[in-house]
């Protein structure tokens, strides 16, 4: 099945424009995970004594 060329040009307007008016979600989201990725790894992964 192949895609339309005014589809795919629209499929990436519509891209550009989400990223566009939601990059700060993005942003705030992906810096939350990593502050709870981090100590998640640390207390599952313990030094040995």
């Amino acid at each position: 099945m192949a895609t339309n060329p005014v589809d795919l040009g629209r499929i990436q307007a519509s891209l550009t424009k989400s990223l566009q008016q939601n990059w700060k979600l993005f942003l705030t989201e992906g810096i939350v995970l990593l502050i709870l990725g981090i100590p998640a790894i640390v207390i599952t992964n313990p030094r040995a004594p």
